[in-house]
């Protein structure tokens, strides 16, 4: 029997018909086809006056504001496991290997080795020094040098083949240490010219060579003659952009010549170091992993990005940590969700390169992740059509949890065609890391600024009659009254509610969040918690839609209702109910906490209801204490095909220093007991009990050492343990209350609907045999096994 909200879900008057399907279009016409926007029934006329410079730098690089307002804050960290000892290695597929170090990072390719200092993530741009090998000459006669050679890395090290001279590079966390290995019988000086090409001038001081600026300085040290374990200093000098390394004929020996400096960072200013922003994290449910990404502050104009796998409680899985992007080119705002089929996890990130034309630099790009070990990154390849006139930026991605059947990733985004024109589009990506041909219009009108799309992390494919992504972003009304829309996709990427509001209200509601499905107990309506983050008075608003965007809670205050935080505003589900991150304080002194909350109908209709109060985000180690904290987004095992009830946080912890990606696991359910085991057993009779009494999740009574007896377990409500005879032996059930007899069953399975109606409720179960027990010198019972269901 349905609930009266869940008649309200399934009633047919409650959908609205299917409107539109997703547009082919020919990418070259994309912004030729331009709906008109049409006055809003309530508000009137939009304001179509361009976006401000201010607003556009804003929007473009979003940073995850709290209730500051418009006015974007960057978040400093260190990012998880890119400490002082850590060095990273990538190759996207570019020609080019990557290095990536706490003081540095460095390319390998057929232009040859670039340093890449790292100055501070305040430093206005980079400041690469390239090292060119020009010439070698050996007793005054030159010895050819293969120029274009290509990189090969063999763990830490990296090696140009060059003919009779190898250029190889030791790199440690710390330094680059520079080889060149001669391979000659010829007599005579040994001289090597390096020719140098950076902005970065000589610095007089300290031994061997530096270059520098106001912010530090990349050293190169003294260069070495090295004969087995001996090293002798030799001369270095820098002569305009080349610096030449001279052995004397005296004290080489003979054959190869081997040449040794190190190459190092020194930074006049280390407080804005390893600067970390933007985590996001998604679950695998056949690996029980989540992979973690977070962007790196490198400079102002050059951001990185790295990820990490995570256990199913959170830790670090080992050598898991790897690099999506290392490169010169600025990576921001990565986002990752799970395809369960597949085992992987796509990251996409907006990578902006100053070097392509006018509407072309800034595109959403990708890698894929392997769940399984062994760890491994797949390429980079472009998710947004290269043929799309307009930027492209602000990504979000959904998963799909499916584990059977042909299922994609479905990335959304902003594209601005021009200052009073920004649309959300999307593409999706097949398991290989194949984006599909049409670009998604999920909101292509004329003349309107809609942006900062976000998707749900789960689409409830499998479990869901019609698996369904909702889509939420931002509409500018005004320059002060921004809306909240929304539309649907279905798991091939086709509109299934096209574009509309879902809060129009006369105020300014920023940074619209989605969770991903929870589903009523038959299965066959999605339905999502949107947050968002209303600006005067500042609160935390949340309301329910269906896919259909019909409200199934209206807007609702939860900083009023429940003394949540105004900022920082992230729902999930796990199928079942809510979690919910909310922050307040001050900036000096902010903190986020987590809550749990489920939907329950009322007299006056569909409401919040609270299931566990706020939970202040903790040090994963003890001491437990309660920390200051950021850029808080959260996932649950269920939108990745797992277990309800589960979630992981990933949040920048700003009591450490410096600050610190963390991830803390959270059960998002009704505190207290959930199982209690009463002694009414005898003759040794087991029972024993696995899975746990939450919402959506399944629970085992297995009976153990009955024998050869008949057997069986009862299912019941707990009663008062009842002896029937010596030895112990009771019933544990209700007399009054129904009692199931399950005969000839050693596993008793008991699924638990996800229906508010059972939280609260208790069962018992108790097991028993015949024919070798000593009571009534036949019968043996088990202990009783109480369930609270939480």
């Amino acid at each position: 029997m349905h609930s009266p909200i869940m008649n309200k879900l399934l009633h047919p008057h409650c959908f609205l018909p299917l409107l539109l399907s997703a547009a082919t279009l020919s990418a070259q016409a994309l912004h030729e086809v331009k709906p008109a926007k049409g006055p809003d029934p309530i508000k009137g006329m939009h304001d179509a006056s361009p976006l401000s410079a201010s607003e556009q730098a804003r929007l473009r690089t979003p940073r995850r504001p709290h209730a500051s307002g418009p006015v974007a804050e960057r978040i400093l960290g260190e990012a998880a496991g890119v400490r002082a000892d850590r060095l990273l290695f990538d190759e996207p597929g570019d020609g080019h290997v990557w290095a990536l170090a706490a003081t540095y990072k460095a390319s390998f390719g057929i232009d040859g080795f670039t340093y890449i200092p790292f100055l501070g993530s305040d430093a206005p741009r980079n400041y690469p020094v390239q090292f060119v090998l020009r010439a070698v000459r050996v007793g005054g006669r030159q010895v050819p040098v293969q120029a274009n050679a290509p990189a090969v890395r063999s763990g830490s090290r990296v090696t140009f083949d060059r003919g009779a001279v190898h250029e190889v590079y030791d790199l440690s966390p710390t330094h680059a240490e520079q080889t060149f290995v001669v391979d000659t019988e010829q007599p005579g000086d040994v001289e090597v010219d390096i020719e140098i090409v950076s902005d970065l001038r000589e610095v007089a001081g300290g031994p061997g060579l530096r270059l520098g600026n106001a912010l530090g300085s990349v050293d190169y040290g003294t260069a070495y003659l090295v004969d087995g374990s001996v090293k002798t200093p030799i001369a270095s000098a820098l002569s305009g952009r080349t610096i030449r390394l001279h052995v004397d004929a005296a004290k080489r020996g003979v054959g190869t010549v081997v040449i040794d400096p190190i190459i190092s960072t020194t930074a006049t200013n280390w407080a804005a170091s390893s600067a970390a922003t933007d985590p996001d994290i998604a679950y695998d449910a056949t690996t029980d992993r989540y992979l973690v990404v977070q962007e790196l502050l490198f400079s102002s104009t050059d951001s990185d990005v790295v990820c990490e796998m995570r256990d199913g409680n959170g830790g670090p899985v080992a050598a898991s940590l790897g690099v999506i992007d290392a490169t010169p080119r600025s990576n921001q705002r990565p986002r990752v969700a799970n395809l369960s089929a597949a085992d992987r996890f796509l990251v996409v990130t907006q990578e902006f390169n100053p070097q392509a034309a006018p509407g072309q630099q800034s595109q959403i790009v990708g890698r894929v992740v392997e769940a399984q070990s062994p760890f491994r990154v797949g390429l980079q390849f472009q998710v947004s059509d290269p043929l799309s006139f307009g930027d492209k930026f602000a990504p979000d991605i959904g998963g799909d949890p499916s584990t059977s059947g042909t299922t994609y990733w479905t990335v959304v985004y902003t594209r601005a065609l021009n200052d009073s024109d920004w649309d959300i589009h999307g593409r999706q990506v097949d398991a290989n890391g194949t984006p599909r041909p049409a670009t998604i219009l999920i909101d292509n009108t004329g003349g309107t600024i809609f942006t900062s799309p976000q998707i749900s992390l789960s689409n409830a494919h499998g479990s869901a009659t019609a698996a369904r992504w909702l889509v939420v972003y931002s509409f500018r009304f005004t320059g002060t009254d921004w809306d909240v829309y929304g539309a649907s996709l279905d798991q091939d990427g086709n509109i299934a509610r096209v574009s509309g509001p879902i809060d129009t209200a006369v105020s300014n509601d920023l940074y619209p969040f989605v969770s991903s499905p929870s589903l009523d107990w038959t299965n066959d309506n999605p339905v999502f918690m949107v947050t968002y983050e209303r600006q005067s008075p500042q609160a935390m608003m949340a309301t329910v839609v269906s896919a259909q965007l019909v409200r199934i809670v209206p807007p609702t205050d939860l900083s009023t209702r429940y003394g949540f935080g105004p900022f920082w505003c992230r729902p999930e589900s796990d199928g079942c109910r809510f979690a919910v991150t909310h922050g307040h304080g001050a900036a000096t002194n902010e903190a986020i906490e987590v809550a749990t909350l489920a939907v329950a109908d009322g007299a006056g209709g569909a409401r919040f209801v609270l299931h566990e109060a706020s939970q202040p985000l903790a040090r994963t180690t003890p001491p437990f204490t309660v920390i200051r904290a950021a850029t808080p987004m959260l996932a649950s095992k269920h939108s990745g095909g797992g277990v309800h009830a589960d979630y992981c946080v990933a949040f920048v912890n700003r009591d450490v220093a410096p600050e610190a990606l963390y991830v803390t696991s959270y059960e998002g359910r009704t505190p207290g007991a959930g199982t209690l085991v009463r002694a009414t057993g005898c003759d040794g009779l087991g029972l024993g009990v696995t899975g746990r009494p939450f919402l959506g999740e399944t629970m085992r009574f297995a009976l153990t050492n009955f024998g050869t007896d008949l057997y069986g377990e009862l299912l019941g409500l707990p009663g008062p343990s009842l002896p029937l005879c010596g030895a112990g032996c009771a019933f544990g059930l209700a007399l009054d209350g129904p009692v199931v007899n399950a005969p000839n069953n050693r596993l008793l399975t008991v699924q638990i609907p996800c229906s508010l109606n059972v939280v609260g409720a208790r069962i018992a179960v108790q097991g028993y045999s015949f024919g070798s027990g000593s009571c009534l010198s036949l019968f043996r019972f088990s202990d009783t096994i109480d369930v609270t269901i939480r």
